[in-house]
Parts: C-alpha cells; structure tokens; sequence
C-alpha cells in the first residue's frame, strides 16, 4: 500500500483554496486516521450539473469507512468534497454505493446519497473545531444505526434494455471486507426498481 500523500503534496493540489495551509492538515490528518480513504490526484469538477458549483474545481476525497452494524464491520463507500474556504465552510458529503449496492434512504442521507448530518449544519472551524476526522467519526457512528446502502442478491449489470431491480434486505449484507458470503433474513425482502 501507497504512503499517503504529505502535506506538501496536498497543498499543491489545493489550487484556489483561500486556506491551503489548514485544509491540507485537515486532509492529512483524515487519510492517516482512515487509510481507506484518498485524496484525488488532482482537482475534480463537480459532478452534479443543476447545483451552483457546476464549474468549480474541488478536490475530492473518496473511499470506504469503517461502520459497525449489529457486531460486524462494513464499508461504506463515501466521497467528501472540500469547498473552496475549506476548512471554514463544511464539505459536501455523498455515500456512493458500488456496483452491488443499492442506496437506502435514511433520516442523514437522501435519495441522491447526499449526507445531511447536524454536525455538518453545525460546522465551525473556529468555534467548535470541526475537522473532517471527527465528520468521518461521526458518520461511522450514524450509519451504525442507519445504514444507508445494502447490497443486492446478483450482481447488477447495467443495461439500457431493463430496469435494474434491488432486493431489500437487512443492514447487515453490506459489503463486508474480506468475505465473500451474504448474509440473509429470510421474509424480508421486497423489489424497488432502480
């Protein structure tokens, strides 16, 4: 595995961040705690064409998280990006599930992935020192309770003929790191076209 990228080389991917000095510790600091997590190479354009950041180049952060549901740990795919005054104005933040995956909603994510936490309402370098390792804490915390994506029973295979189906289940089949078995409730399942 890669060391993670140094300060340095975080700032000189910060190209017209008003605080590159914190944001890159901020960034820093995030990728030594969750070694699942990168930082992209260079600035990326927002994805999302309708918001108001259409043009922006931001850098991105994705990757998974680790997430404790009923006993046993799960990643969950993220992607966090940094706003323009990072770390004065909080990220925006998307679970992004993968190709087995279906996004749940939840009462902290909605039906597009985007992550609505009090704590990033709440955000405030200054007054509360906000960092993205205690976002990436608290989201591990929150999505314990309420996971938002699930995997589905087959693999999907995108096709422009047919919808693709999910099959709802537990929490708990997930993607789990290092295994390969899925883990069922039996009589819980029920279909949701994608």
């Amino acid at each position: 595995q890669m060391p993670p990228p140094s300060v340095a080389e975080i700032k000189s991917r910060l190209k017209g961040y008003r605080y590159r000095d914190r944001a890159s510790k901020d960034v820093i600091d995030l990728l030594a705690r969750f070694s699942d997590l990168k930082a992209a190479d260079k600035l990326q354009p927002w994805p999302y064409a309708h918001h108001s950041r259409a043009r922006q180049l931001l850098l991105m952060v994705s990757g998974t998280i680790p997430v404790i549901v009923k006993g046993m740990t799960y990643n969950i795919p993220i992607a966090i990006w940094l706003e323009l005054d990072h770390p004065f104005k909080c990220p925006l933040v998307f679970v992004t599930p993968t190709q087995n995956m279906c996004l749940q909603q939840t009462p902290f994510v909605d039906q597009k992935g985007k992550v609505n936490l009090p704590f990033l309402e709440e955000w405030s370098y200054t007054q509360n020192s906000s960092s993205l390792i205690t976002l990436a804490e608290v989201m591990c915390t929150t999505f314990s309770d309420n996971c938002p994506v699930y995997t589905t029973r087959l693999p999907v295979h995108h096709s422009n003929s047919s919808p693709q189906a999910c099959r709802l289940h537990t929490t708990s089949e997930v993607t789990r790191p290092n295994t390969t078995s899925e883990v069922t409730r039996p009589n819980t399942t029920s279909e949701v076209t994608r």
